[in-house]
């Protein structure tokens, strides 16, 4: 047995909001409340894929710009 809580708000300390359930009640609550794996709804999923795209747009402008500094650097240093 473990204590579960009702509103799910780590901040919350109200008694009356813990209650005793299994590990299985956990994950059943979870997935009510859309908190398990592979639970995600579309609009977090789709937010996630903007993030990523976002962060493979920058990474891309990096290695060009770490390319580019290289070969100066390396042009520089035959002088």
């Amino acid at each position: 047995m473990m204590v579960l809580h009702h509103c799910d708000r780590p901040g919350c300390v109200e008694p009356t909001h813990l209650y005793l359930g299994t590990a299985k009640d956990n994950y059943a609550a979870m997935r009510e409340r859309g908190r398990a794996v592979g639970n995600a709804s579309p609009s977090t999923v789709a937010a996630c894929d903007e993030a990523l795209e976002r962060i493979d747009r920058e990474m891309c402008r990096l290695r060009k710009r770490w390319d580019w500094m290289l070969k100066r650097r390396a042009l520089l240093t035959r002088s």
